[in-house]
């Protein structure tokens, strides 16, 4: 059974291990080695995540009381970071998370949730309703990187 709980400081080192494990272990099909290295840099930098978290909501998806998973967000609907583990993808983790943030910006009367999403991520939005506003390439650490810039309505329809 999946569960959730808020990110609390003592997360951090474990976050950032779990984004970089499933970038370079997800990603490898859409992204070259030198992307995901600028992606997810190894090691990776501890007081830039801590950054990064501080201005966001974080929910930690636990199975048997290991993080599995997590998501960030912002009250405005935006969806920053959505990932888990290489051994729980396609197992209802991320669905479970996205769904109950999902639920949370219907509540507070968000109208829309958007994302950046990657290529490997773009799929699993778009199951969940959202549709491709434009793709784009960034620049990180000098490397291009593609992505999907997504939304998703969440006014009910009369």
């Amino acid at each position: 059974m999946i569960s959730l709980r808020p990110y609390a400081t003592c997360d951090l080192e474990m976050v950032a291990e779990l984004f970089t494990t499933s970038v370079h272990e997800l990603s490898g099909s859409r992204y070259s080695p030198e992307q995901r290295q600028a992606w997810a840099p190894r090691p990776p930098d501890l007081k830039q995540w801590e950054v990064r978290l501080r201005n966001l909501q974080t929910l930690i998806a636990e199975v048997d009381a290991r993080a599995v998973g997590f998501l960030s967000y912002q009250s405005d609907g935006y969806v920053d970071l959505l990932y888990v583990r290489p051994q729980f993808e396609r197992t209802g983790v991320a669905t479970h998370l996205y769904e109950y943030v999902e639920r949370i910006f219907v509540a507070t009367d968000v109208a829309s949730a958007y994302t950046e999403a990657s290529l490997i991520a773009q799929p699993f939005f778009v199951r969940h309703g959202f549709h491709t506003s434009r793709f784009e390439e960034i620049r990180v650490s000098g490397t291009l990187l593609q992505r999907w810039v997504m939304f998703k309505s969440l006014l009910r329809k009369p």
